[in-house]
This record gives structure tokens, C-alpha cells and sequence, in this order.
């Protein structure tokens, strides 16, 4: 019987075993937060875990139970949503990390299925290379997309992201309350468009979704999201991280 490479379904020996033959782990990162009337609030994890399950397969590495909950600040006005501050977010990759380094892992692989997660994840990497010496790959799969394939996502809850939960659950999508709406422009000069931009530059501002896209979905209209666009999206995207784990197994060092 072929094993499983998801720790928890394995036994302590099993783990053991199973570090000592290569220490590369796989960590999904998602949040809990809405994704528009359509989708359920666990996208950004139900994606991040299906992913980081596909990927550890196809390149036989471990992978870490999902880490459900990240910073969805921003977000905070849908009801259901639920925040952490970005330093907890930070101690608690970096602590779960450090237990596996612990008992043998060198190299990590973050599966980041939200995008309020990002500076979180780069201070645990760093983190955990300065105290460690463990090399940490962070990927989040809709900035992937637009450079590796045909599909150009670009969206909250829409069109593309949409799309990839009907992939791996269409049964808890319901397309017949898909209504994108969202602003265009914020002053005559400061349009939207996925983000805000002056004058062709984009601009951070610290607005709620709620202000801009009051049904909490933006940029490509979820209306416009099929199954088949999420396949392929899976497809592409576990492919290219399983070649990336590989060359990551390549690098001298780690622990």
C-alpha cells in the first residue's frame, strides 16, 4: 500500500522514517474570510490545502495540516471573516516550523492561499533562515498564473478564484448568487481595478472591500467562473511547484 505523505495520517515511526529520506515540508496557509455571496468563507484554505495535497503527491514530499485562520484586516465588515494579527501569524509559522526542524525538516514549501498573508510569511522565512539555516520557498498560485499560463487571474472571489473552489468542491458554490459590483473610480483621477491606481501607478490605500465592493467580490466577475477554468489552473500550478521542489531538493545545505 502506497503511504500517504499527509503527517497526519502518519504515525510518529512513520514521520521519522520518513524525514530521515528527505526533509522537505509542504505548509498550506490559508484564511477564513468571505469570498462573495458564491463562495464559502474557507476558499483561501480549501484552496491553499488542495493544492499543497496535489503538489506533495506529485513530488513526494510531506505535507502539514492547514493553517486555517491569517490576516483578513481589510475584510472584517462580512460577518464570518476572522483576522489574526500578521506578528501572530508570523509566530505561529515560524513555531510550527521550528517543531519540524526539530525532528528533521530543512527545507519548506508555503502553499499561501491568501494574499494578506504575504508579509507574515516572508518574516517567518527570514526568521527561520537566520536561526535555522532552513530555505523556504513562499508561492501564492493567482500571482503564478498570469506568468506561467493562459489564465490571467485577477480577482477576490471572482471569476478566477471562484473558479478554483468549484475545482476542488464545486457542491459549496452556488453561481446563482454570483453579483460582482464593485467602483471604478475612487475621484476622477484614482480608478479601481483590482487596487487602486493614479495616473497608470498603483496606490495603497487603507479602505475596507466593503468600501469599494460591497458584495465582497472584485475584480474579474465571478459570474464568468467554470470548473474547467479551475482544473486547469490546478493542473498548471501543482506542476509547476512539484518542479520547483525538486530544485529546491538541489540546494546544497539545509539542515
Amino acid at each position: 500500500m502506497k503511504k500517504s505523505v499527509f503527517i497526519e495520517d502518519l504515525s510518529w515511526p512513520e514521520f521519522a522514517g520518513a524525514m530521515a529520506l528527505d526533509d522537505v515540508i509542504i505548509l498550506p496557509v490559508g484564511s477564513t474570510e468571505e469570498h462573495g455571496p458564491q463562495s464559502p468563507l474557507g476558499t483561501d484554505f480549501f484552496i491553499a490545502d488542495a493544492l499543497a495535497r496535489a503538489i506533495g503527491e506529485k513530488a513526494g514530499a510531506l505535507v502539514a495540516p492547514a493553517i486555517p485562520i491569517g490576516n483578513a484586516q481589510g475584510l472584517l465588515d462580512f460577518p464570518g471573516t476572522i483576522s489574526i494579527d500578521p506578528a501572530v501569524l508570523t509566530d505561529l509559522v515560524f513555531e510550527v516550523c521550528e517543531n519540524f526542524v526539530r525532528h528533521g525538516a530543512g527545507r519548506f514549501f508555503f502553499v499561501n492561499g491568501h494574499g494578506g498573508n504575504n508579509a507574515a510569511l516572508r518574516h517567518a522565512a527570514m526568521a527561520l533562515y537566520e536561526q535555522y539555516g532552513v530555505f523556504v520557498v513562499s508561492s501564492e498560485w493567482w500571482q503564478l498564473m498570469p506568468k506561467i499560463s493562459e489564465y490571467k487571474a485577477h480577482d477576490h472571489g471572482g471569476k478566477f478564484e471562484t473558479s478554483m473552489m468549484m475545482a476542488i468542491d464545486e457542491s459549496i458554490v452556488d453561481l446563482t448568487k454570483a453579483d460582482t459590483k464593485q467602483i471604478e473610480k475612487l475621484t476622477d483621477n484614482i480608478t479601481f481595478d483590482y487596487g487602486f491606481f493614479y495616473r497608470g501607478a498603483a496606490v495603497s490605500l487603507n479602505l475596507p472591500a466593503s468600501e469599494f465592493a460591497p458584495r465582497g467580490n472584485f475584480g474579474a466577475p465571478s459570474e464568468e467562473a467554470r470548473r474547467e477554468i479551475g482544473e486547469g489552473m490546478f493542473a498548471v500550478y501543482t506542476d509547476y511547484c512539484a518542479g520547483i521542489i525538486q530544485e529546491i531538493r538541489r540546494i546544497p545545505g539545509g539542515v
